[in-house]
């Protein structure tokens, strides 16, 4: 059975702020269109988990982050369709980035992270979110991404919302100042997630891609044609120069 949704909104060819203005105008209608994805979804991969499920798997990423001078992060949108003892599958709903090609991560940390610290066309600062994505393509490219969520608000005590990026629809993200980053939008897709720790290298990253393909295959769960390719994700959680164990994620994108 194969189900027609094409939600994933990456690579739209647009200006940034053209893919902002697509972003806001179509945000409503392509939540109604991750819902109705989520239960074909559903139909197919088995329940999603609750609430519940969904808060004790996010308080595993929590325990790294304890102690951060900037506070609890927030985290994109996502449901948790479904969960094995290996990986799980999560419908990932549509929410903004910056975004920027690097060689080395220092400088796709220290870019992306000033533009979040206010170093943008409005000098607005946001809030601190996790975890830093980095996609991996066959020809040697290599994009960071982090997740843009609501506008720092200095003082503020209350406690930040895991959907957070309903907050931003009504706001155009400003530009950025260096030229080499770029705002975009990402989502709108279902992901398989290993959880792995330690630092990211080619040789650990490709023992854990191996893994998850073998399970997915084993299961009879496809990936998308530019995972089958050899492209893949790499998710970082924790402070970017922390020392001790890191928690990491594997991401390859599903074709359904």
């Amino acid at each position: 059975m194969h189900i027609h949704h094409k939600v994933n909104v990456m690579g739209t060819g647009r200006s940034s702020g053209q893919q902002l203005k697509f972003y806001l105008g179509q945000k409503c209608s392509r939540t109604t269109q991750c819902r109705s994805f989520l239960d074909d979804v559903t139909k197919i991969f088995g329940r999603k988990n609750d609430e519940g499920t969904i808060g004790q798997q996010r308080s595993t990423v929590d325990v790294s982050l304890i102690g951060s001078e900037k506070g609890r992060p927030f985290f994109p949108p996502y449901n948790v369709v479904s969960k094995t003892s290996e990986y799980s599958l999560r419908l990932y709903n549509v929410f903004p980035v910056v975004e920027m090609e690097y060689q080395r991560r220092e400088e796709g940390y220290a870019a992306l992270g000033s533009y979040i610290d206010g170093k943008n066309s409005e000098g607005i600062c946001f809030a601190y979110t996790q975890p830093v994505v980095m996609s991996y393509y066959p020809d040697g490219r290599k994009v960071m991404q982090m997740f843009v969520c609501p506008r720092q608000v200095v003082g503020s005590t209350r406690e930040p919302q895991q959907d957070a990026s309903a907050a931003l629809a009504a706001t155009l993200l400003p530009e950025p100042l260096d030229p080499a980053v770029r705002v975009n939008v990402s989502g709108g897709e279902l992901v398989a997630v290993l959880q792995f720790e330690g630092y990211i290298t080619p040789v650990s990253a490709e023992a854990v891609r191996q893994r998850l393909v073998t399970c997915l295959q084993r299961d009879g769960i496809r990936l998308s044609e530019a995972d089958t390719a050899g492209r893949f994700r790499c998710a970082q959680y924790g402070a970017v120069y922390q020392l001790g164990g890191r928690l990491n994620e594997m991401m390859l994108q599903v074709n359904v």
